[in-house]
């Protein structure tokens, strides 16, 4: 007879619960804010056009046909630099498996959320950054050995030789070019989150980040040296 109490409190829980549950639920699909949705409509517009401007340097660097124009004592502030490979100019979302992934990220984030029909707060920062940038540092490849493994066994270091073209964007000109070449280590530590060897597949992939990481590196490095894009503020 004293059970009825008892079910009344476990339904006044378990309602409790599936109204909470409602409510995280209605919060996590919480849409973005007016303030984002009238933000990004004014960014969108600039952002568009900045890739446009990325996509449309493709075949300019591909013919070889651009001439550098001279920028004596120019200044950029790094912020308006986008750095990115050659084969991610038309489109930065490019996974192209026989190139490295020399994508700029902060580019395919923002070509995702111009060619999507949704927008998140978190989005304001990628496309701010895309609307700062008035020069493409351009990563053009001359040629490129990928890290091999024969069984895991053996290890031949990758290579990627080329070099460095920097775009006023706006105008389309050649700024400044210098050329670039990496070389992997010839020893090369790699192993499993368990501290086991990685199987070859594993190995590859990891090596070839490895490269990917050292040529960005070496490809920023050596713009910070080139008279048209120096500046202490980065």
């Amino acid at each position: 007879m004293n059970s009825s109490p008892t079910r009344s409190r476990r339904s006044v829980v378990l309602l409790a619960c599936v109204l909470l549950a409602a409510a995280l639920a209605c919060k996590s699909k919480k849409g973005p804010s007016p303030a984002t949705v009238a933000r990004a409509a004014e960014l969108k517009p600039k952002v568009k056009e900045v890739l446009a401007q990325v996509a449309s340097l493709s075949a300019k660097v591909k013919s070889g046909s651009a001439a550098a124009a001279a920028a004596p004592g120019q200044k950029l502030r790094w912020g308006t630099v986008t750095v990115t490979g050659e084969n991610h100019l038309e489109d930065p979302r490019n996974t192209s498996t026989d190139v490295l992934d020399l994508s700029d990220p902060v580019l395919s984030v923002c070509k995702y959320i111009v060619d999507g029909t949704q927008i998140a707060d978190d989005d304001i920062k990628s496309l701010e950054a895309c609307a700062r940038y008035e020069y493409a540092a351009v990563i053009r490849q001359s040629s490129y050995t990928p890290p091999d493994a024969s069984g895991g066994s053996t290890y031949a270091p990758g290579t990627f030789s080329g070099s460095v073209l920097v775009f006023h964007l706006s105008t389309q000109e050649l700024r400044d070019q210098h050329s670039l070449s990496v070389s992997q280590s010839d020893q090369l530590e790699l192993t499993s989150k368990k501290g086991e060897k990685p199987a070859e597949h594993e190995w590859r992939k990891q090596a070839t980040a490895h490269l990917q990481r050292h040529v960005r590196a070496a490809a920023e490095k050596t713009i910070e040296y080139l008279p048209t894009v120096i500046d202490g503020g980065r």
